[in-house]
C-alpha cells in the first residue's frame, strides 16, 4: 500500500542521516543563532532539508529546538565539545 512505502522512505532516510551530520546541523544552527535560511545555506542544504534533520533532532532529544531556554545544554555541551 502507499502508507507501507511512503514508512519504508522515511526508515531508509532516517537511516541515511548520521549522527554526526544531526551534531553538525545542530552546532550550525546554533552557531547561526537559530536562523534556519542562514543554517540551511551554510550547510549548502534545502530548507525542507535542515528543517527534516531538525525535527529529526527534536525527536531524538526530546528537545523543542524553538524553545532557546532547552537549548543551554545542548549549546554548552557543543562548545565544550568545541563544535560551534
Amino acid at each position: 500500500s502507499a502508507e507501507t512505502q511512503v514508512i519504508a522512505l522515511n526508515s531508509i532516510m532516517i537511516k541515511s542521516i548520521s549522527v554526526q551530520e544531526l551534531l553538525l546541523t545542530l552546532s550550525q544552527y546554533i552557531r547561526c543563532n537559530y536562523n534556519k535560511n542562514e543554517t540551511a545555506r551554510e550547510l549548502n542544504l534545502h530548507r525542507q532539508s535542515l528543517i527534516y534533520r531538525l525535527k529529526k533532532i527534536e525527536e531524538l532529544t526530546g528537545l523543542s529546538l524553538n524553545d532557546h531556554d532547552s537549548l543551554y545544554l545542548p549549546e554548552s555541551c557543543l562548545r565544550l565539545l568545541r563544535l560551534i
